[in-house]
C-alpha cells in the first residue's frame, strides 16, 4: 500500500555524501543500478540500460514495484547526483505518474 501522505510530494535526487536522505538507492539494494559506468558504459549509457531494466522490472517483478512506490515524495540517495543518475529515472516516473488512474499528471 502507498503511504498517501508523500502522494502529492516530489521525490528528489539528492547525494549521500553532501545532503540527508530517506533511502540510499546504491548498491547492493534492489534499487542500485546493475550497470556500472566504464564497465558497461559511459555514465549516459548505463542510465539508458538502466531505463529499460526499470521498465522491464516494474512489469515483472511485484516486489520491485512495491519498493519503488515507496520512494514517492522522498529523498533517495546516491552518490551520483547532482550528475544525472539512475535515481533521475525514479525521480522522473514517481513524480509523472499518477498511481491511481495510470496517467500521466503533465
Amino acid at each position: 500500500m502507498i503511504d498517501q501522505t508523500n502522494k502529492k510530494l516530489k521525490t528528489t535526487v539528492v547525494n549521500v555524501r553532501s545532503e540527508p536522505y530517506d533511502v540510499c538507492i546504491m548498491r547492493p539494494s534492489i534499487l542500485g543500478n546493475p550497470f556500472v559506468i566504464s564497465r558497461d558504459g559511459t555514465r549516459n549509457e548505463v542510465i539508458e540500460k538502466f531505463k529499460k531494466y526499470f521498465v522491464h522490472m516494474m512489469l515483472t517483478d511485484s516486489n520491485f514495484r512495491a519498493v519503488v512506490e515507496n520512494l514517492r515524495g522522498k529523498k533517495i540517495g546516491c552518490c551520483c547526483s547532482p550528475a544525472a543518475c539512475h535515481g533521475d529515472v525514479y525521480a522522473e516516473f514517481l513524480n509523472g505518474y499518477d498511481d491511481e488512474t495510470g496517467d500521466d499528471e503533465a
